[in-house]
């Protein structure tokens, strides 16, 4: 039976026709309890030829302070002014379909939702299984808990918001980076 929504509305239906994924090299585990997003970043890094730096070097570097850190926030600091990068801060109007179209494209996705509280993830994978968002998942990586996670399209879209959305103005946060 197909769930009824009423209140926690979101986008229910994806364009994006098939299966999809983005192979990384090496898995980077955050190693503080604020640092999601670098090591998202060194993970996504991996999947190129740069070096892959340590947490340490851009925490220094950087001038980084413990706290989340957003897509508008990365962007300002310049940490990946050398890479072709697309921000959510940028854009006007964020769906899933944008950031599908952009993994297909050859960039690589981490996305910034409620799960942990202002908790960036990098997106492996989407898997069209049946018709519907309740059918389909994505495949995360998860740097807290340095595992793969296997989330529902579904229940994840519930949970694709920005926790300082009051200050950022961007609901959907994501980098992608090629």
């Amino acid at each position: 039976m197909k769930r009824i929504k009423e209140y926690y509305k979101h986008d229910n239906v994806i364009n994006f026709k098939s299966s999809i994924s983005f192979n990384v090299h090496k898995l980077y585990k955050q190693e503080r309890d604020w640092t999601c997003s670098l090591a998202c970043i060194r993970t996504i890094l991996s999947a190129t030829d740069h070096k892959v730096y340590s947490e340490d070097y851009y925490i220094k570097n950087y001038k980084l302070k413990p706290g989340p850190h957003y897509s508008k926030d990365i962007k300002k600091i310049g940490l990946l002014d050398d890479f072709d990068v697309k921000y959510g801060c940028d854009c006007k109007s964020i769906d899933f379909d944008l950031v599908l179209n952009l993994m297909n494209d050859g960039y690589g996705i981490m996305l910034e939702s409620m799960y942990n509280y202002s908790h960036w993830m990098v997106l492996i994978g989407f898997y069209r299984l049946g018709g519907s968002i309740e059918n389909d998942v994505i495949v995360c990586f998860e740097p807290y808990y340095n595992n793969i996670r296997l989330i529902n399209v579904d229940e994840f879209l519930g949970m694709w918001i920005d926790g300082d959305y009051k200050n950022s103005k961007v609901e959907k946060d994501f980098i992608a980076i090629r």
